[in-house]
């Protein structure tokens, strides 16, 4: 599908996109956003989703930037409720974890004993 009448990148790309853009969404019913609108709320959901430094860099690379530096100054800003969403996840993560290295220390405390013979 032809999104503005031409395939071929010129002077006015950015506008032949915007008005593509603008038509596609015209068509689909949905509401019209600029693509630095879009490529910004694709990025916010995408890091609110990473796991780890894999996802960041895949979603870095993804839009172009030479580093994370530069993904993370952009769009590393987190909101309030963002702040305390993560500092309130971080001590019931803790706890988790905690307690899954007092069982694995405590397996291999048996083992230790066990090849020991007592």
């Amino acid at each position: 599908m032809e999104l503005a009448g031409t395939t071929v990148a010129g002077v006015k790309r950015r506008a032949m996109v915007a008005k593509g853009l603008q038509k596609l969404c015209e068509r689909a019913g949905v509401t019209y956003h600029s693509p630095h609108k879009l490529r910004h709320g694709h990025t916010v959901y995408a890091l609110k989703r990473a796991h780890d430094i894999a996802d960041l860099k895949a979603i870095s690379q993804n839009l172009m930037h030479s580093s994370l530096t530069i993904t993370d100054s952009v769009y590393g800003v987190l909101s309030s409720d963002d702040i305390s969403e993560r500092l309130t996840g971080l001590s019931a993560n803790n706890k988790s974890r905690d307690n899954d290295l007092r069982q694995e220390l405590e397996e291999i405390r048996r083992l230790l004993l066990e090849s020991l013979g007592r």
